[in-house]
């Protein structure tokens, strides 16, 4: 007599994912014939093909993309015996955080002889509750220079050569 798949363990193992996330997920299957499919679903809607990972029973697959949301998500083992059989697992609930933009403050301009032709060196503080990308400096809505970070946490600076003789914003 053939039996369904036994499904258990559900997971998705990246934490605290924000937008745009990875997902990635992991579960245990067992079937005394075998199994022809492990899938994941969201909604009800096959999302990705999950494959071992290496370790006995389990299986798994990274999904991409995921902007800010709640989502649900199960897993459906179908086994290769006659008759088919299979078995969904109980769903799992992910949700996905909103990406934050980061906190600027502080920009100052730190040269100290401002002749012409002038190095100007400036340094702001920029700080991200996940990871700042990218610091990058504008003389109106021209981007003039990328910010490097300094040795100070949270720091960046540039340092802009032979500027002429005028006021800058």
């Amino acid at each position: 007599q053939n039996s369904a798949p036994a499904i258990s363990g559900l997971t998705q193992t990246i934490t605290s994912p924000r937008e745009p996330a990875s997902l990635r997920f992991r579960v245990t299957v067992t079937d005394e014939t075998g199994l022809a499919s492990v899938v994941l679903r969201e909604n009800g809607n096959t999302v990705g093909t999950m494959t071992p990972t290496g370790t006995p029973n389990q299986y798994g697959v990274t999904l991409q993309g995921y902007m800010a949301g709640t989502y649900s998500f199960t897993v459906v083992a179908t086994d290769d015996d006659t008759p088919v059989e299979s078995a969904t697992s109980s769903p799992l609930s992910v949700t996905v955080a909103p990406n934050v933009a980061p906190v600027i403050s502080g920009l100052t301009q730190t040269t100290a002889n401002l002749r012409e032709p002038a190095s100007l060196r400036f340094t702001v503080m920029a700080t991200d509750d996940d990871r700042v990308e990218t610091v990058q400096l504008l003389e109106g809505s021209t981007v003039v220079g990328t910010m490097a970070p300094t040795s100070i946490p949270n720091q960046y600076a540039v340092t802009l050569p032979s500027r002429t003789a005028g006021t800058y914003t």
